[in-house]
Parts: C-alpha cells; structure tokens; sequence
C-alpha cells in the first residue's frame, strides 16, 4: 500500500510539472516593415517548442497563442532572476513580424522569473557586485512558492540595519491584518509600496520572487 502511494505521488508531482507549461527566454532579432528589434522574449506555453518540426515565427503565430509578444531591449540577470525596467517592453503583434531569428533559446522553469522594476530600482541593480537576501517570515509566509527579496550592491551599510527592520515590520504587519485577503491584502501591498519607496532611497530594492532562487 506504502509503495502504491509513493508511485501515486510521483506521478502526480509529473502531471503537475507538465501542467504548468513551458517558460521559453529568447534573445531575438525582429524585423517590422523596415525596423528591426533587438532584446529578450519571455514566452508561456503549454506546448513544447520543437524548431525541428515549426519554425519560431509559426510557434508563436499558431492557433491558440497569445497573439502578441514583448521584448524588451535591456534586462539585468542576477542567479535566475531577470529584470527589465516597467514599460520598457516593446509590444509586438505577431501577425506584423516580417520575420524573427533567435540567436539564444533557454527552456526555463515556468515562475515569474521577469521581475518589472521602475527605473531608479533598475539602476541599483548590479550583476557583478550584489547582495541577495530573501526576508525569513517564518510561518506568516503566507505562499510557499513566493519569497520577498532585497537586493543592493556590496558596501552598502544600510542593508543589514534595513533588512532586520524590514522583516519585523512586514510580520507585525500581518499579524495587524490577521489576513491577506480582500481588502485587508490592498491595505499590504499599500505598506510593501510604502516600503519599496523608502528602500530605494536607501540603495535597496525589494521584490517578490515565486519559484526556485
């Protein structure tokens, strides 16, 4: 009976992996009339890319899809996170791509992988001189698969200081609240905006990260 469980469980956790689709990160050239756009896609999908069976063009154009793509022209990539500033993408409807080549196709994990940063917190983001901490709520953590981060460069004494801080004010918050839901869950992400703003002053960016860091 014991074995009969596991194998159930096995499957399942396959059937739930599948379930959850593709993630596809390319790094594209797309020409439109007489422009061409260079950057990075982020595409979700349910069926599996196979360039030796469709080309990209009728991958992303086929029955069923999204219709449109982004791209966006700069993005910073710290361990598997990316970011891109918030509107920087540029939207594309698939059916204008005169045509499109791919110079790097990465099948990833699908989660929220592309975090949209405003500008200033762009800027203080630096692949190659960086601190990375997630914030331990311990059991108010109230989604197992997302964990918020603070992100600075090296140096930056203001970081521990603010990332004790921090994690106290976000538990006694949710505490306050006693849940995230409805109304009550507004009155969250109105004090995490609070907090982001001041961070940011501080060299700091706070974010939402769900999936495997």
């Amino acid at each position: 009976m014991k074995k009969i469980i596991i194998v159930f469980l096995f499957l399942l956790s396959i059937r739930m992996n599948a379930d959850a689709g593709y993630l596809y990160k390319l790094l594209v050239d797309v020409k439109i009339e007489k422009e061409v756009i260079k950057g990075y896609v982020f595409y979700y999908s349910y069926d599996k890319y196979k360039p030796q069976e469709m080309s990209l063009i009728s991958f992303l154009n086929r029955k069923g899809s999204h219709g449109t793509i982004k791209v966006y022209p700069e993005i910073k990539q710290i361990k598997d996170i990316d970011f891109a500033v918030r509107k920087s993408g540029i939207k594309i409807n698939v059916e204008k791509i005169k045509s499109i080549k791919a110079t790097e196709i990465l099948n990833l994990v699908p989660d929220n992988r592309l975090i949209l940063l405003d500008k200033e917190e762009y800027l203080l983001i630096d692949e190659g001189n960086y601190v990375l901490k997630n914030i331990e709520l311990g059991n108010l953590n109230f989604n197992e698969y997302c964990m918020d981060f603070l992100i600075t460069y090296k140096g930056n004494k203001n970081f521990t200081i603010e990332l004790e801080k921090l994690s106290l004010e976000m538990k006694e918050k949710i505490k306050e609240l006693g849940t995230l839901e409805g109304d009550k869950g507004n009155l969250y992400n109105k004090f995490i905006a609070e907090k982001k703003k001041y961070l940011v002053k501080k060299g700091i960016v706070l974010f939402l990260f769900c999936g495997a860091c």
